[in-house]
């Protein structure tokens, strides 16, 4: 071959001289290169859809049933708790790592993922907090209090006049004529709390009363305590006593 044609040739092969060709002009080298970079992205993509579904399924996993245990215990009144923490991040990881698989990776099990955690996400709120809503659980309080300071004025009444100088129980309290109270309260239950009222030894000197919430996070929070002072006192997590604070 002439010197001048190898030149031409040359030029015209821009991967340079001297390597071998394939049939259709191509380099089978360079090909090989390409192939193994394609291959070795592809398993990459491959590594990271596999991290995303197991963060995602197995986040879910998680968070469901933390959700489920520690969003009934919220309530409107804002008490969060470590694990409503706990399950909240890992909620959030969750939804994260499926929307990455869904949108970076077009994965159908990202957008399933994804639809699924946004979907029990929104039930569980709205299925912790809709039973009793706002507004229903601070009237359910607001009628138990009213309640208390109805009994204290009942006892006092009743002592006075047809219990000649004792106090009595919510079933005497109600039973009488005329009645000292309604005979829903008397029976120990009403909008959503549930009343007991201790007459003490001797009946004449003491008594005291407790109003709780028939489902706790449900129909009402605070648990309440009254006694013959007409002081009632509070408290968010167990009955309370006469050592709690006095509400405002």
């Amino acid at each position: 071959m002439r010197e001048s044609e190898r030149s031409g040739r040359c030029r015209a092969d821009r991967q340079g001289c001297g390597r071998p060709e394939g049939e259709d002009g191509r380099d089978p080298e360079a090909e090989a290169i390409g192939r193994s970079i394609r291959q070795e992205i592809e398993e990459e993509k491959k590594a990271q859809r596999g991290s995303l579904a197991w963060g995602a399924c197995g986040g879910s996993l998680v968070a469901i049933p933390l959700l489920a245990i520690s969003l009934p215990a919220l309530g409107p009144r804002g008490d969060f708790s470590f694990l409503l923490l706990v399950a909240a991040c890992t909620f959030a990881y969750a939804l994260t790592q499926s929307f990455r698989l869904m949108a970076f990776h077009r994965s159908p099990l990202g957008f399933v993922a994804f639809a699924l955690l946004l979907a029990i996400g929104a039930t569980s709120v709205v299925g912790a907090l809709y039973p009793c809503g706002f507004q229903g659980y601070r009237a359910n309080e607001s009628s138990a209090i009213a309640s208390l300071k109805t009994i204290v004025t009942a006892e006092e009444q009743y002592k006075s006049d047809a219990g000649r100088g004792v106090y009595a129980s919510l079933t005497q309290l109600s039973a009488t004529t005329p009645q000292y109270l309604d005979s829903v309260l008397g029976a120990g239950k009403k909008s959503g709390y549930s009343f007991t009222l201790t007459v003490g030894t001797p009946a004449a000197e003491n008594w005291t009363a407790v109003g709780f919430p028939t489902s706790p996070g449900k129909t009402g929070d605070r648990r309440f305590f009254v006694d013959f002072s007409g002081v009632i006192r509070f408290h968010n997590k167990r009955l309370a006593t006469s050592a709690d604070s006095p509400i405002e």
